[in-house]
């Protein structure tokens, strides 16, 4: 066994704290993204699950048409040629040059931009204080910053009985359910990293869990000192070789992909590793998070 008793333990510290200061920032996001029809989300290093998170959310939830981009192809192709646009910057590494070129380029052209990244060098902090900057834990930092996410969308969702009403419940408490993803998932983890150590493990996804896909095969990369693959479930269909174990990260919302990817695999002789959610699809994306976080790469696999 990989796992311990204290894994788990560490699991419900991050995620309630997590969450907490997701609570605390609420407000502030939410306020930066009120009245935006067409927000632009960035991304840079570790962004991309929290831009995702909020992307779809704002989609589902606001009704919005937000365009979501990595923070450099934003910075080159659309700052210099838009005006008074409303940004938002996901970066959870810190010394994200790519962050900080938007920011920059942000100040001088006149774009708001609301920044969740860990605090830049102090020389540049001060030029960054035009920006709303919020700054994210140093532990669990990509689960609280797609928690934020999700919260500022849902806080601005005008209320309803049915999804949204049910949706209320876990958004307010999405840290309570670790233990009952540690029972079912953490052997699944490992199977995953075992996979990786092999060399033969492709991650996927359906549309809902790129965020947690791409947060699993980052920390895999970490254990392994490999780049581990990453793609889409419908576009692997007629690549899979035999042998190959694919993690399958999936809500049965979009189990249909996963079906024909099932078949196929079949057919060629890979193997599934199915991570799946019987949720709602935006907060499937934070609880794929907590399972990705079981993915510990300080626990390397034996050799």
């Amino acid at each position: 066994m990989l796992h311990s008793p204290e894994d788990r333990r560490a699991l419900r510290r991050d995620a309630e704290k997590a969450e907490a200061w997701a609570e605390g920032n609420t407000g502030i996001l939410a306020e930066h993204l009120r009245g935006s029809s067409h927000p632009l989300i960035a991304y840079g290093a570790g962004g991309l699950p929290a831009a995702h998170a909020l992307s779809l959310a704002t989609t589902i939830l606001l009704e919005a048409e937000p365009i979501l981009l990595p923070a450099d192809e934003a910075t080159y192709h659309i700052l210099p040629y838009r005006t008074g646009l409303k940004i938002t910057l996901f970066s959870a590494l810190p010394r994200d040059s790519s962050a900080y070129r938007l920011l920059e380029t942000a100040r001088l052209v006149g774009h708001r931009v609301a920044a969740v990244m860990p605090p830049p060098p102090e020389e540049l902090e001060e030029r960054m204080r035009i920006h709303t900057l919020i700054h994210p834990p140093l532990r669990a930092t990509v689960l609280a910053e797609a928690m934020l996410a999700l919260k500022a969308a849902y806080t601005l969702a005008p209320r309803s009985r049915g999804r949204q009403e049910r949706l209320g419940r876990e958004v307010g408490s999405l840290a309570e359910i670790h233990g009952e993803l540690w029972d079912r998932y953490a052997e699944t983890a490992e199977e995953i990293l075992l996979a990786a150590e092999e060399n033969a493990v492709t991650v996927s996804y359906t549309p809902s869990m790129m965020g947690p896909a791409y947060e699993a095969a980052q920390r895999l990369g970490e254990a392994t000192g490999r780049r581990i693959p990453l793609a889409e479930a419908s576009s692997l269909t007629r690549s899979l070789h035999p042998g190959e174990r694919v993690a399958v990260f999936y809500t049965t919302v979009e189990e249909l992909a996963v079906r024909e990817l099932r078949a196929a695999a079949s057919r060629r002789g890979a193997r599934l590793i199915e991570v799946g959610l019987n949720t709602d699809p935006l907060t499937a994306q934070i609880y794929g998070l907590m399972i990705a976080m079981m993915i510990n790469p300080s626990r390397r696999a034996p050799l």
